[in-house]
């Protein structure tokens, strides 16, 4: 009988070797069974973190469709308060009539902060195709004088700035109110829309026709003013550049004769340029 080292001799005996293989068939089972339990619950949290990012996710954007949907409305009683506005502003005789101009009380009513409020909320509207329509219609009332009589260019229509601007603000509260109610918004202003959009561009490369012109002109006179001349506009010049943003007048107010000794649709004025404002002298090639 051969000799084997006294650890293995439990292999001789047969009991022994029942109890071991029962205790590495147990220690084995034990091993997978702790393999398959931490990769289970590793499964398991991986599935419940799954499942808690989808859930931060979709709280996510309850909040944002709440906070954009609060938005919409917000934007919506804005555009029923212009109209009211507008409805309720003081209108005289000579308003109606076209001799006097209603541009000083229209200002009071579309401010900076109101136009940039309503712009911003205007950019934010999920639906692109009602965010286009909103965004045009608030750039037409920020650019409602130009679409009216008091313009200051030659093709202006005769066409009343009160009315426009409580035309405007109306399409505006009907398109959000269809947007909020989730109906398709049919608009009954199709040829005011249409007009506005040529008039713009028509307006846009008139603009520029007279930007450039009022600047060679301008140039002209400086190249011909005498030193005190020279001095004083380059002092304009440093003041108007230096000037906190926000605070440069309307220029095209200060240039244009009273709208009143003119009749109606008569162009009174140009196109807002820093030569016109600043330039002293330059005032001639306005007469």
């Amino acid at each position: 009988m051969p000799d084997f080292p006294w650890f293995l001799a439990w292999m001789q005996d047969a009991i022994a070797w029942e109890w071991v293989r029962t205790a590495l068939a147990a220690f084995i089972g034990a091993v997978l069974g702790g393999i398959f339990t931490l990769r289970a619950q590793a499964n398991a949290s991986r599935d419940q973190a799954e499942r808690d990012s989808v859930a931060r996710e979709n709280q996510l954007m309850h909040a944002r469709r709440v906070a954009v949907e609060k938005d919409m409305q917000d934007l919506h009683e804005k555009f029923v308060k212009l109209v009211a506005a507008v409805d309720t502003s003081p209108q005289t005789i000579l308003h109606m009539v076209g001799q006097e101009p209603w541009a000083p009380l229209w200002k009071e009513i579309w401010t900076y902060d109101t136009r940039i409020g309503m712009r911003s909320q205007a950019d934010l509207i999920p639906v692109a195709e009602v965010r286009s329509q909103v965004v045009q219609i608030v750039e037409f009332l920020n650019d409602a004088r130009d679409h009216s009589w008091e313009s200051a260019w030659h093709g202006a229509p005769e066409r009343s700035l009160r009315r426009l601007a409580g035309q405007l603000a109306a399409e505006g509260a009907e398109t959000m109110a269809a947007y909020l109610r989730h109906d398709d918004h049919r608009t009954r202003r199709t040829r005011l829309l249409s007009n506005l959009q040529r008039e713009a561009a028509e307006y846009s490369a008139w603009e520029s026709h007279e930007v450039e012109r009022s600047e060679l002109e301008a140039e002209q006179w400086y190249e011909n003013a005498t030193p005190q001349e020279r001095a004083e506009a380059d002092a304009n010049f440093a003041e108007f550049f230096t000037r906190p943003r926000g605070e440069a007048p309307d220029d095209r107010e200060d240039l244009s004769p009273n709208p009143a000794a003119r009749p109606p649709g008569e162009a009174h004025g140009r196109p807002r340029s820093i030569w016109v404002r600043w330039f002293p002298g330059y005032g001639q090639y306005l007469r």
